[in-house]
């Protein structure tokens, strides 16, 4: 599992590869993994780039699920 720093802040995520995706998607599930679904093409600096520009969001939804 690879993980994302925002601040001290760590988020862990998993990379789900596909083939019939074109762009990079962000997921996170009741229990508060994040799931990252990537095209099979995209690079790990494309996926890093999608994280550090939700940061916001990826900051906020964990409140929002828990409430």
């Amino acid at each position: 599992m690879r993980e994302h720093h925002i601040g001290q802040t760590v988020i862990p995520y998993e990379i789900n590869w596909c083939d019939d995706r074109e762009t990079v998607g962000l997921s996170l599930d009741q229990s508060l993994e994040l799931t990252v679904r990537a095209p099979m093409a995209a690079t790990i600096g494309e996926i890093e780039d999608v994280l550090e520009s939700r940061q916001e969001w990826l900051l906020e939804k964990p409140h929002q699920l828990m409430r």
